[in-house]
């Protein structure tokens, strides 16, 4: 069962007016590319970016707030979700992200889904930087191969969220995704796809520095997540697996599930107060 296109009818048809969506994460790559991995379909949920523009048209969305809720309400025995959802500023790309989105050639009534351009998608696939992630940048670079020169422009025109934690973990995917790229550029092997694992809950300290924190991924080592404010490196050395960061950037439900089922006023998206770890 294709999951993200699950979702999205479901979301298609609570909706009373028409939407859009720009899609993310392994639902983009479930939906936005020809014979992709039977994986990428069995993901959860739906990631979705949310531009300024949008946002700003909040009477337009209310319509769209009300079916998410809906669909959450209907799918919700069946593990399946759409809450995932980030204002573009939250979400590594480069500038003109928007323009240069393309279109996914669903059969919905009223619900038209986009997804980044691959090069934005390899970007967002930074913030994190683990195994999946960058088995999921390896399958990008075989639906369109970008040279190492590409990535680079990429690389120095991304906008990138203000938080230490964010900026470190893209600084050490650099030259991890390069290397993909190189290896491809030189006729590697293919990357493998790991199957799908629900992502684990992380946290730097959000007190933590820069520095600090490009150290500890350096050495390798696997941080423990007992709360946002303890973190230690375990005796045995494990491949990192980074964190989601700290601060305003998160998951986080529509605002009207936050509110409640009646709203008086269209929702807003109030940032989750810190420190309180993302999930």
């Amino acid at each position: 069962m294709n999951n993200p296109l699950r979702i999205l009818q479901t979301l298609d048809r609570h909706l009373a007016a028409p939407a859009e969506l720009t899609l993310f994460g392994r639902a983009a790559l479930a939906l936005g590319y020809p014979a992709s991995p039977a994986a990428f379909a069995a993901t959860h949920d739906v990631d979705a970016i949310l531009p300024l523009a949008w946002l700003a048209a909040e009477d337009a969305n209310l319509d769209f707030w009300e079916a998410q809720q809906r669909t959450n309400a209907e799918l919700e025995p069946e593990g399946l979700y759409l809450t995932h959802l980030f204002r573009e500023l939250e979400v590594i790309l480069t500038p003109d992200w928007l323009s240069r989105r393309v279109r996914i050639p669903l059969e919905l009534q009223r619900l038209r889904v986009f997804r980044p351009a691959t090069l934005d998608l390899i970007l967002t696939k930074m913030a994190r930087g683990d195994d999946n992630d960058l088995a999921d940048i390896g399958f990008l670079l075989t639906r369109e191969p970008l040279s190492a020169d590409q990535l680079r422009a990429a690389f120095a025109r991304a906008r990138v969220p203000d938080i230490p934690e964010t900026q470190a973990l893209f600084l050490t995917a650099q030259p991890k995704v390069l290397a993909l790229a190189l290896a491809r550029e030189r006729g590697g092997p293919e990357p493998s796809t790991p199957d799908h694992q629900p992502a684990r809950a992380a946290s730097f300290p959000c007190s933590s520095t820069l520095l600090e924190t490009v150290a500890a991924l350096t050495v390798g080592c696997e941080f423990k997540d007992n709360s946002p404010h303890e973190s230690a490196l375990q005796s045995s050395c494990q491949p990192a697996r980074p964190p989601a960061p700290c601060g305003p950037v998160e998951r986080r439900r529509s605002p009207l599930a936050q509110a409640g089922t009646e709203a008086s006023s269209p929702p807003q998206i109030a940032a989750r107060p810190q420190p309180a770890p993302a999930s």
